[in-house]
C-alpha cells in the first residue's frame, strides 16, 4: 500500500496503527507490533521522507489519513502495552507467543500466501473458537501445490503482460473451482513465484511450470522491446 518508505521505517508498525482504528484487541496489536523484532518497547526513531500520503485500506473499506511513520504518538502507546504483555504472560510467555506468530508468518509466507493476514486469520479463528490448531484442522484436505521460481534479469510487471494475461486465465479455467493460481515477485530475490494449487497433482505441475514457461518468454520479449 505504500512505497518510499524512509530508511529504517517498519511497515509492522503501521499496520499496527491501521488495525488499532479497528480494535482493542491487546494481544493482537502487540503481535502485529513487535512481530519484526520492533516495539520492544520502543519504535525506533526515523527521519520523515515525502512519500507520506492518505491510502485505502481495502481489507476494512476505509482511508487511513497518512502513511507517516508517527513514532512521538507510537511511543506513547507501544511501551505501555508491551509491559502489559510482559505481565499478563510473563517474561517467557510473552516471548512464546510472539515467536509463535512470527514462526507463522514464516512457515505462510514459504507457502506464497500473505502470511501476515493468514496468520492472524488462524489465531482469531483459535481465539473465537476456543479450540486449538489440530481441533480446527480436522477435516481439512490439503491440495498439493507446484512453486516454481523464474528468474528476472530486471524488474517488470509479469501481469500486464497480454502472454502472460493468457496464461494464468487457461490454467484457471482448466482448474475450475477446485484450484487457484498465484503470480508474484520476491521481495528478497529478482524472481517471479508462479505457485499453482489444484485437486490434481499431474494437472498442476503441468500448469505451474507452463506458466513459467511464458513468464519466462515474456519477461524476455519485453526486455528487448525496451532495449530496442
Amino acid at each position: 500500500l505504500v512505497h518510499q518508505y524512509p530508511i529504517g521505517a517498519r511497515h509492522e508498525l503501521l499496520s499496527y496503527a491501521i488495525v488499532a482504528t479497528q480494535t482493542c484487541d491487546e494481544d493482537l496489536l502487540h503481535l502485529i507490533a513487535t512481530h519484526h523484532g520492533s516495539a520492544r518497547p520502543f519504535a525506533n526513531a526515523v527521519e520523515e521522507s515525502d512519500a507520506a500520503h492518505s491510502f485505502r485500506v481495502k481489507e476494512f473499506d476505509t482511508v487511513y489519513p497518512t502513511s507517516r511513520q508517527e513514532i512521538a504518538t507510537w511511543n506513547a502507546e507501544l511501551p505501555d502495552l508491551f509491559w502489559r504483555m510482559v505481565r499478563k504472560y510473563g517474561w517467557w510467555g510473552s516471548a512464546y507467543r510472539e515467536a509463535v506468530f512470527r514462526l507463522a508468518d514464516h512457515a505462510q509466507s514459504r507457502a506464497e500466501h500473505d502470511g501476515i493476514i493468514s496468520a492472524l486469520q488462524v489465531l482469531e479463528a483459535m481465539v473465537c473458537s476456543g479450540q486449538g490448531l489440530n481441533d480446527l484442522k480436522r477435516g481439512m484436505y490439503k491440495y498439493p501445490q507446484t512453486l516454481v521460481n523464474v528468474r528476472m534479469d530486471k524488474k517488470i510487471d509479469i501481469l500486464a503482460l497480454p502472454e502472460v494475461q493468457r496464461a494464468v486465465a487457461l490454467a484457471e479455467g482448466r482448474l475450475g473451482s477446485s484450484g487457484r493460481v498465484l503470480l508474484r515477485a520476491s521481495g528478497t530475490e529478482p524472481l517471479t513465484r508462479v505457485m499453482v494449487e489444484g485437486r490434481e497433482h499431474a494437472l498442476v505441475d503441468e500448469l505451474a511450470h507452463e506458466i513459467a514457461r511464458k513468464v519466462e518468454l515474456a519477461a524476455r520479449n519485453a526486455i528487448a522491446e525496451v532495449a530496442a
